[in-house]
C-alpha cells in the first residue's frame, strides 16, 4: 500500500514538473527597456513599470533599465511611474510567442503638493496641524495669484495682521507707537530685520518674486526668538537657487479711481502705478546664487504722494559636502 502511495507521489509530481515546464515554454516572452526623465535624460532609479490589467511588472534598476519576464502572448498597455513625475503609458504594445519587446519611457518632473511644514512656531519642522500657536500659511501661489506689489499688501488679506502706516501689528499688540518699538517680529529666512530704533522695515526692499512662502505666527513667542515676538512674528522664507538657470520678468500696472468729491481732485492728469521686477537665479556646482532688482513709481493718489523706488537683492548659498550651508542674503533700497 505504501509502495502505491509513493509512486502515486512520484507520477504527480512529474506530471506537474512536465506542465509547469510546458507553461514557461509557452510563456517565455520578455518586455524590457528604460525609463529617463524628460530633459535632463537622468536614468530613473526605482520606476515602476507594469503590464496594465496583469500583475507583471518590474522595478528599474541603477542604470534605468527593467526586464519583465514570462510575459503571455497578447496586446497589452504598458505604464511607467516614479515618485515626484508624471506616470507615461504605451499602448496598443503586441507581444507575440518567444518574443522580446522594447519599450522606452521619459517621464516629465512634477511637483507633489504636501501639507505645509512650519518652522517659525517651534524652531523645528512640524506640520501645520501640530503647530502649538495659531499660525496662517500663505504660499507662492496665492502670493503670484494677488499680484501684490509689495509685501505688506501681501500680508494686509492674514486674518489679524494689520497696519499703521508701513507698521505691521498682529491682533493689535504694538497700538499705536510708530517710531517706536515693534512688539512683531519680522524675519527673513529666520534672521530678525526690524530696524532697532524705529521698529519698521522698508517694504520696498523684498521683492515679491523671491519669495517662498510666509508664515505668520499669532500670539507670544518671546520664549523661543525674545520679547520682540511678544505679540507674534512673520517669519518671509525666500526661494532657493534653482539647478538650471532661471531668469523670471514681472511687470505691475495700474490707475488709481477718480476722488469722490470734487474738492478732492487735485491734478486732471490720469493717476497711476506700475512696477517692474526681475530675477535670476542659478548653481554652479555647490554654490547657488539668486539676484533681484525693481524700480516701483507712481504719481501717488493724494498731492505730494508721488515717488520712485528701487530695489537690489542678493542671495548666495554654498552647500559642503556634510549637508551644512553657508547662506548670505543682501539687499538695497531708496524710499524717495
Amino acid at each position: 500500500m505504501r509502495k502505491q502511495t509513493l509512486n502515486l507521489f512520484l507520477l504527480l509530481t512529474a506530471c506537474s514538473l512536465f506542465c509547469f515546464n510546458n507553461l514557461q515554454a509557452r510563456h517565455n516572452s520578455i518586455v524590457k527597456g528604460s525609463v529617463l526623465e524628460t530633459g535632463t535624460k537622468i536614468k530613473l532609479i526605482g520606476a515602476n513599470v507594469q503590464l496594465v490589467g496583469t500583475f507583471l511588472g518590474a522595478s528599474t534598476d541603477r542604470n534605468g533599465q527593467f526586464i519583465i519576464y514570462n510575459v503571455p502572448p497578447g496586446k497589452y498597455s504598458i505604464r511607467a511611474t516614479m515618485i515626484g513625475h508624471e506616470s507615461g503609458q504605451k499602448a496598443d504594445i503586441t507581444i507575440f510567442q518567444n518574443d522580446t519587446v522594447e519599450v522606452f519611457f521619459q517621464l516629465k518632473e512634477s511637483v507633489i503638493d504636501f501639507d505645509p511644514l512650519i518652522v517659525s512656531a517651534s524652531k523645528m519642522e512640524k506640520q501645520l496641524d501640530f503647530t502649538p500657536n495659531s499660525v496662517s500659511v500663505v504660499s507662492e501661489s496665492e502670493i503670484r495669484n494677488r499680484a501684490s506689489l509689495r509685501v505688506d499688501q501681501v500680508l494686509e488679506t492674514v486674518p489679524g495682521v494689520n497696519f499703521i502706516r508701513d507698521q505691521v501689528n498682529i491682533r493689535g499688540s504694538t497700538g499705536f507707537t510708530i517710531g517706536a518699538a515693534n512688539r512683531t517680529l519680522l524675519l527673513v529666512d529666520g534672521v530678525p530685520v526690524m530696524a532697532s530704533d524705529t521698529g519698521e522695515f522698508n517694504w520696498d526692499l523684498m521683492p515679491v518674486l523671491d519669495i517662498e512662502r510666509i508664515e505668520v505666527v499669532k500670539g507670544a513667542g518671546s520664549a523661543l526668538w525674545g520679547t520682540a515676538a511678544l505679540g507674534g512674528l512673520i517669519n518671509i522664507i525666500t526661494k532657493s537657487p534653482t539647478e538650471q538657470g532661471k531668469t523670471i520678468v514681472r511687470v505691475t500696472a495700474g490707475e488709481y479711481d477718480e476722488p469722490r468729491y470734487e474738492e478732492w481732485k487735485w491734478t486732471d492728469l490720469p493717476l497711476q502705478f506700475g512696477r517692474v521686477d526681475i530675477s535670476h537665479s542659478r548653481k554652479i556646482g555647490p554654490l547657488g546664487f539668486r539676484f533681484s532688482a525693481g524700480r516701483h513709481v507712481s504719481t501717488g493718489y493724494t498731492e505730494v504722494g508721488d515717488f520712485k523706488r528701487w530695489n537690489l537683492t542678493g542671495k548666495l548659498e554654498y552647500n559642503f559636502q556634510n549637508g551644512s550651508s553657508w547662506t548670505f542674503y543682501s539687499g538695497r533700497g531708496s524710499t524717495g
